[in-house]
């Protein structure tokens, strides 16, 4: 059944939150309306919900807010704070009962009128938690400029944003937290480490370790999330992660890739994890990479393995089969389809993640994967 809720004022983003508390539901989806998100992603977002029961929101972010968000990361162990700040309007699933306790504590916090209009400058940043932010594949609507953006909405954003550390850091010297059980007590792990992307047209979720810097970030030096401006990233740093994002290898288009912008190293992992159990009814399944030659060529100095989603790896005597095909590759040569068989036909079918490992010695070349999909093959 759809429910429409009208305000009678505008209240900008608090609107959106009044409605999920007013939804008769476990779960609610927010996304702005000029962003489309496809039906396949969406069912792989409540898909990885199920599978992880204590996460309380998800976000979906095109690279350039991707990259945004990991460089607005504040990290503090000595006070308690790890946060970051990430958008809600490009794709957000979450819990009723999480956005019910934001509610409650802007309450607490006796918001002004200005800042509940502005809440999605304070969402993340009050969880005191870095979110889980997914690559997302950016299907843009267009209908107009957001009044987030150009130099009134860019000055507005800061000041909430500011504003919001400033709630963040009174709220834990004043030790209120159990009074407010949005604001977690703070990680000290930095664990953005792996990054992720839903699969594009079918059920799974792409995950790597692969450095998507050339340089390690030092987020001790971030004591302001607006200050992630003042950073000084490579050129092609920022190049590789907008033009050539971990989202394109799961795409279902060939003539996009994704670059890292350093050579592969030892312990660099990509995990196809379809999120359920796969059908594959009598036949083997292959894990296939549609590379370049170079990387086609570290593929074979990889491990690969396999697991039922519980992190538990079994280790596959198996290698990579790379042939060349008629598909070009950007950069003007020809891609190879490299196949590994991680389920035999007479295997369990239960199997849901696929993992790739590099194991050789510090490459130059650096990976550059086009596609990465599961197929089932008729012995």
């Amino acid at each position: 059944m759809l429910r429409t809720y009208n305000s009678p004022t505008n209240l900008y983003f608090y609107a959106r939150y009044l409605a999920c508390r007013e939804s008769e539901t476990k779960y609610c989806f927010i996304q702005d309306d000029d962003y489309l998100i496809l039906p396949s992603v969406l069912l792989n977002m409540h898909s990885y919900f199920l599978l992880n029961p204590n996460m309380t929101s998800l976000h979906l972010l095109p690279p350039h807010e991707h990259l945004s968000s990991r460089l607005r990361t504040v990290y503090e162990p000595e006070n308690g704070i790890y946060s970051s700040f990430a958008w809600l309007g490009h794709g957000t699933f979450l819990r009723r009962s999480t956005m019910e306790e934001f509610l409650a504590l802007l309450q607490e916090l006796q918001f002004s009128e200005a800042e509940r209009q502005m809440a999605d400058n304070y969402f993340t940043i009050l969880a005191n938690k870095v979110p889980e932010i997914w690559f997302d594949h950016g299907i843009e609507l267009g209908g107009g400029q957001p009044f987030t953006v150009g130099a009134e909405g860019q000055t507005r954003n800061e000041r909430h944003i500011s504003k919001a550390m400033e709630y963040l850091r009174a709220t834990l010297e004043a030790r209120k937290l159990r009074y407010m059980p949005y604001i977690s007590e703070g990680s000290t792990r930095q664990n953005f480490i792996v990054n992720s992307s839903p699969i594009k047209h079918s059920s799974g979720v792409l995950s790597s370790n692969i450095k998507l810097f050339s340089r390690k970030l030092d987020l001790s030096k971030i004591s302001d999330p607006n200050l992630h401006q003042d950073m000084s990233l490579d050129d092609d740093d920022i190049r590789a992660y907008i033009v050539n994002p971990l989202s394109n290898i799961v795409d279902g288009d060939p003539r996009t890739s994704f670059i890292s912008p350093n050579g592969a190293e030892p312990g660099d992992w990509l995990v196809y994890d379809t999120l359920g159990p796969l059908d594959s009814n009598g036949s083997s399944v292959e894990l296939v990479l549609l590379a370049e030659g170079a990387t086609a060529d570290m593929l074979t100095a990889c491990t690969f393995s396999k697991s039922f989603g519980d992190k538990i790896w079994e280790i596959l005597d198996t290698s990579a089969v790379c042939k060349e095909t008629d598909l070009q590759s950007p950069n003007g040569g020809r891609l190879s389809e490299c196949s590994i068989q991680m389920v035999g036909c007479d295997e369990s079918s239960s199997f849901r993640a696929f993992k790739v490992t590099f194991s050789g010695p510090e490459r130059k070349h650096v990976w550059s994967i086009n596609e990465m999909f599961v197929r089932m093959v008729k012995d």
